[in-house]
Order: structure tokens, then C-alpha cells, then sequence
């Protein structure tokens, strides 16, 4: 009795679909790839250093976990932080920087006064 998949035919189509499957679950995983990535590699690096403090507090894997992960939040998210601040305060110079030149008599230009308005109805 012959199979029904004995025919060449029937496995190009089946690595057709197979082709299409993966390409299909391909673009529903894209857009996690560089996160996955990201934290793959944050895994990896962060290792070495969390069995060295496994060590250091004999064994307690569970108290080890948790300032490993309270050490790895605070390296990400001090200097993001920092960066925001910085970013936020030089929107807040520049948007009162173009505030006090609109109130000058020579910068009375359209552009200008629009450019102040906008930005006074942000603040």
C-alpha cells in the first residue's frame, strides 16, 4: 500500500507551507526580537557576578536573586533617569529661551510669536 506523501510533489508543497509557517511566525516574533535579545544578553553578562554572590551569602540563591535584581535596576535605570532629567531640563531652558525672545522688540517676527505661542500653550 503506498503512502500518501510518497510523491515529490507532496513534500515541495509541504515545505511550501513549511516555508510559509516559519516565515509567518517570523514577523509575529519580530518585533520581541531585540528585546529578547537585549535581555539574553543582560542574562549572560549579569551571571558571573550573581553566582559570585551566591557564593558570598552561602548558597542563598533566593536573597542572591533578589539584590541581583535590584542591583541590575539601579544600573539601568540611574543613568536613564539622569538622561531624562538632562534632556528635560534643556527643553525647559530652550522653551523659556524663545519665550523671552518674543517679549523683544527686534524678534516680533510671525515664525517667532508662533513658535512662542505653541510653546506657552505646552507649558
Amino acid at each position: 500500500m503506498q503512502s500518501q506523501f510518497e510523491g515529490s510533489a507532496h513534500r515541495v508543497v509541504l515545505l511550501i507551507f513549511l516555508g510559509v509557517a516559519l516565515y509567518g511566525c517570523y514577523w509575529m516574533v519580530k518585533p520581541f526580537l531585540q528585546p529578547i535579545i537585549m535581555a539574553i544578553l543582560i542574562g549572560l553578562l549579569a551571571y558571573p557576578a550573581h553566582e559570585r554572590l551566591v557564593s558570598l551569602l552561602r548558597g542563598r540563591e533566593t536573597i542572591a536573586s533578589l539584590i541581583s535584581c535590584l542591583a541590575l535596576l539601579l544600573i539601568i535605570l540611574l543613568p536613564t533617569l539622569v538622561l531624562l532629567v538632562a534632556v528635560l531640563k534643556q527643553g525647559i531652558s530652550y522653551s523659556l529661551s524663545c519665550i523671552a525672545l518674543c517679549h523683544c522688540p527686534v524678534a516680533r517676527k510671525r515664525r517667532c510669536l508662533m513658535r512662542c505661542r505653541l510653546l506657552a500653550n505646552l507649558l
